[in-house]
């Protein structure tokens, strides 16, 4: 399955001149479903709250004269975490995701330019030539899995839908290089992991045999993206 996302990446790449970007990012996120049979009362805590992100991109730009940009991107996200049980069994869970997404930014406060220019070359204040709102959907490819010291391990794997929805400003360094930090919120819609709740029951007898084995993930992201402009 991962081979399949990098193909999708490079054959997008084929041809085209304009910009490549690795974004760094980190993100707390939800998935309400699990956390109530896992966690149960203990809403201060989270699953799998925090991760970081790391992302290949390609910028397109499809629309001359008005700033519009496209990214095929690539992303792979990590995070993992520890619970105890009241019945001191120790959860141990790993969360793993590859991420194809077609990013597009729409530079509202100077929408009718030249996007073919990079931001370091625009006449205009900054936050009028960087400022962008983020549209991205996509595809993914989740797995992960738990392990305790009473039971075997349980792994799940699937493929999800996403959409995500942020703001960002583009800050030119230079005519080749820049940077754009972003933050947005990205849904990722109905991960399944048949079994969870059988297995917490073993390990955790005042668990309700309820079927929570889907879930929506629900994540908060911040990154920084660096632009290197090809030619």
């Amino acid at each position: 399955m991962r081979s399949i996302f990098f193909s999708l990446f490079f054959f997008l790449m084929i041809g085209l001149s304009a910009q490549t970007g690795f974004t760094g990012g980190y993100f707390n996120q939800t998935f309400p479903a699990w956390e109530t049979v896992v966690l149960g009362n203990q809403r201060s805590e989270q699953l799998l709250s925090n991760g970081f992100s790391a992302e290949l991109d390609y910028r397109i730009t499809p629309i001359k004269n008005y700033r519009v940009e496209i990214y095929p991107a690539i992303a792979y996200q990590k995070a993992s975490s520890e619970h105890l049980t009241s019945n001191s069994t120790q959860l141990n869970f790993d969360w793993q995701l590859y991420d194809f997404s077609l990013k597009s930014n729409f530079y509202l406060l100077s929408m009718e330019a030249d996007c073919d220019c990079p931001t370091f070359s625009k006449q205009a204040g900054l936050l009028e030539k960087g400022f962008f709102i983020q549209i991205a959907p996509g595809i993914a490819h989740y797995s992960g899995s738990l392990e305790n010291n009473r039971i075997s391990s349980t792994t799940t794997s699937g493929l999800l839908f996403k959409v995500g929805a942020g703001v960002g400003l583009d800050i030119g360094l230079t005519e080749m290089i820049n940077l754009s930090p972003v933050v947005k919120y990205q849904h990722f819609f109905g991960a399944s992991w048949e079994g969870l709740t059988e297995s917490l029951i073993i390990s955790e007898p005042d668990i309700s045999p309820d079927d929570k084995d889907q879930s929506d993930v629900r994540q908060f992201y911040a990154g920084v993206r660096l632009g290197i402009r090809l030619r």
